[in-house]
Formats: C-alpha cells, sequence, structure tokens
C-alpha cells in the first residue's frame, strides 16, 4: 500500500496478510452490523415522527383546556355582572319603595317609576 501527504513524500507500506484477505464470515459480520445500524437509524426516524404528533396532541389538548378554562371564566363573570345587575334592581326598587313610604315621592310616580324599570328589563 502506498500513500503520499501534501509536501510530496510517499510512503510504501506492506499490508498484512490478515487485512489483504477477508476472515472467516468477516463480510457475514459486517452486513449484520451495516443492517442493525439501517434498523436504529430507522427506528430512530420513525420514533421522531412518533413524538412529534404525540407533541403536537398534547398541545391540541392543552389549547382545548384552556378553551374550556376561558369559556368558564367568562361565564362566571356574565353570571357575576347579571347576580350584580340584579341586585341594583332590587336596591333601586327598595329605595322607590322607601321613598314612597316616607312620602317623598306619590304612589302614582312610585308605579310610574317601578314601569319603567320593568320596560327596561
Amino acid at each position: 500500500m502506498a500513500y503520499g501527504d501534501h509536501s510530496g513524500i510517499l510512503s510504501l507500506f506492506e499490508v498484512p496478510t490478515n487485512l489483504r484477505q477477508p476472515q472467516e464470515n468477516e463480510l457475514e459480520t459486517i452486513n449484520k452490523f451495516w443492517n442493525k445500524e439501517i434498523e436504529k437509524c430507522n427506528y430512530v426516524k420513525d420514533r421522531r415522527v412518533t413524538m412529534q404528533e404525540e407533541w403536537l396532541e398534547q398541545e391540541k389538548q392543552k389549547d382545548i383546556k384552556k378553551a374550556l378554562e376561558d369559556a368558564a371564566a367568562e361565564q362566571a363573570e356574565d353570571a357575576e355582572l347579571e347576580r350584580q345587575t340584579k341586585e341594583e334592581e332590587e336596591y333601586q326598587e327598595l329605595k322607590l319603595t322607601m321613598q314612597a313610604k316616607l312620602g317623598i315621592i306619590t304612589d302614582e310616580e312610585l308605579d310610574v317609576k317601578l314601569k319603567e324599570m320593568k320596560k327596561k328589563r
């Protein structure tokens, strides 16, 4: 065997006999090795696809969970607003009733204002 380097020097080496001639089952062993390496590579590629699909599914589930939480929070806000509105209407009715009892407004004015409040609902 001969090889040269970048400075132009040529070196000659004798290759031992055991490296010149294939050993017993050497070709079969090397083929098995490469087949196993190919299987490993294919497994890694398949696993990456599977892991990506699992990750996408997890992200989808997170998005659904977040959307449900947002909807629940919005419903809670709506319920709170409705409760506050109802309490305000009850307060206004009580206020008008007390004004009528104290003689600040007449019963006719009370009826008119209560009807107006019911129309607004």
